[in-house]
């Protein structure tokens, strides 16, 4: 997409171009969890309380925006996946 349109970006090989790619993402990914941390923690305990799961609820379409679908993915995975992921005081 942006390789398209940025004549500087079709020197790098197509490999480095995709991991970097990823790892900005990663970085939207993992700032998000950051500042919505909260949020997330809320979210997280109201998947466990109420037994459901992000993947059976229905979102509006911009929840593909990729900080808006971190904070899905990360609260079921706070809740599910990796409990030791929400604590606070266990750095």
């Amino acid at each position: 997409m942006f390789r398209n349109v940025y004549k500087s970006l079709k020197d790098i090989e197509v490999v480095s171009y995709y991991w970097y790619i990823m790892t900005v993402l990663t970085f939207v990914w993992e700032t998000s969890y950051i500042i919505y941390f909260n949020e997330i923690s809320a979210d997280s305990s109201d998947l466990i309380m109420n037994n459901k799961h992000v993947w059976l609820s229905k979102y509006p379409l911009d929840s593909i925006i990729p900080w808006k679908l971190a904070k899905i993915f990360y609260a079921e995975y706070g809740a599910y996946a990796d409990r030791e992921y929400m604590l606070m005081g266990n750095d």
